[in-house]
């Protein structure tokens, strides 16, 4: 086993941990559907895996914040997870009460967790459908490894929005994006490749490529950290 997957094996390990101990966590921020807790805040200043609760937490905020009604959907990490596992004829309870018209883009942080009933994964990657086209992209900053889990989840919404295509598979583009130097930066590339793709989106231009400054990675977490803050400020914990 290389000191790569050693050390992220030790992040799950504390990913877990901090799962058991929720309970006991105080509350920092209770943002619209998203609870963070002071574990949350523990995993940012740190270098571990970004678990459900933060992503979930930034994509909603990127919605409802930085691009409202600007016809992209962001998809959490519970939901998606839901979309992946869940027979295809079920899609619907969860897309049809979130789902508009107006949505030409829809974004889905993927895991590789292969369960329904438990959150996380090892591995955060993106995937991405051009509604208006019918083609789904996938940014993974650990090239191949989520490949898999980007074809099922594509397949299962290519019954949802091509009912009657089923028999003709959707291709799934690889994106060339920055591949990430250790085993936990995963959901900080996951989110960075985001930004970069509505950014793309807005400028009309094509998703096969999202280049990534490094230094943004390097900066992520405290700059999640001040935003949380500054919404605890403006918000307060409850």
């Amino acid at each position: 086993m290389t000191n790569q997957f050693k050390k992220k094996k030790k992040k799950l390990c504390l990913y877990q941990w901090v799962l058991e101990n929720k309970m006991t966590n105080k509350v920092v921020l209770s943002y619209h559907d998203t609870v963070l807790h002071q574990s949350d805040i523990a995993i940012l200043q740190g270098s571990d895996w970004l678990n459900d609760e933060i992503i979930a937490f930034y994509l909603e905020y990127l919605e409802r914040e930085v691009y409202p009604n600007k016809g992209m959907l962001f998809i959490s990490p519970q939901v998606t997870q839901c979309l992946k596992q869940v027979q295809k004829e079920d899609l619907k309870i969860f897309l049809d009460p979130i789902l508009s018209s107006s949505h030409h883009h829809i974004l889905f942080a993927l895991n590789d967790s292969d369960s329904l009933d438990k959150p996380g994964g090892s591995h955060w990657s993106l995937l991405i459908y051009n509604r208006t086209n019918d083609e789904y992209f996938h940014a993974d900053s650990f090239q191949g490894t989520n490949s898999r889990e980007a074809t099922k989840l594509a397949h299962n919404l290519h019954s949802y929005f091509n009912p009657a295509e089923t028999n003709q598979p959707p291709f799934v583009k690889q994106v060339i994006t920055a591949q990430q130097k250790n085993g936990y930066d995963c959901g900080l590339y996951l989110l960075a490749n985001l930004e970069m793709a509505v950014k793309a989106v807005q400028a009309g231009r094509r998703l096969d490529e999202l280049h990534i400054d490094q230094t943004l990675i390097k900066s992520k977490r405290a700059s999640i950290l001040s935003l949380i803050y500054l919404l605890q400020r403006k918000h307060g914990p409850k």
